[in-house]
């Protein structure tokens, strides 16, 4: 299985998610409407340094996940997605589930890394999900 020997990769990659929706979390803005002082709120909030520090945090978990190989930045996506989805064959290992999934990954229009680091980095229970993926999958993190 190719996501044997990668425990490393996901406490990393799990370290920078829960440090980036921690801080995300608490500084985000989280509800706004279309109305001039929203959008001022808005724009002077994305000035702030708590936005910019929003931002290099996220940053931060992709550029890591750039440092890594197409095929372990697939792996990530991969384990991410089994801890977050539940629809599978309830007859299906769960290494047949990590099997099924990555096969859908390893078709042409998911072998641009920067596309796969997207869909990693946009999901905010990040950690959860690949955490809850590892755990399925029998990984000590």
């Amino acid at each position: 299985m190719s996501y044997l020997g990668k425990e490393d990769i996901f406490r990393q990659v799990i370290n920078l998610a829960k440090d980036y929706q921690e801080y995300n979390d608490k500084y985000a803005l989280n509800e706004f409407s279309t109305s001039a002082e929203d959008f001022e709120k808005q724009k002077k909030h994305g000035q702030s340094h708590e936005y910019a520090e929003i931002t290099r945090r996220k940053e931060k978990l992709s550029d890591f996940l750039d440092s890594l190989s197409l095929d372990d930045v697939k792996t990530v996506l991969v384990v991410m997605y089994l801890g977050r989805d539940e629809h599978y064959d309830p007859d299906a290992s769960y290494e047949e589930r990590y099997e099924y999934i990555r096969k859908e990954f390893d078709t042409e229009s998911w072998n641009n890394k920067s596309i796969v680091i997207n869909q990693i980095a946009g999901k905010a229970p990040l950690a959860e999900y690949l955490a809850n993926g590892a755990e399925i999958l029998g990984i000590n993190i």
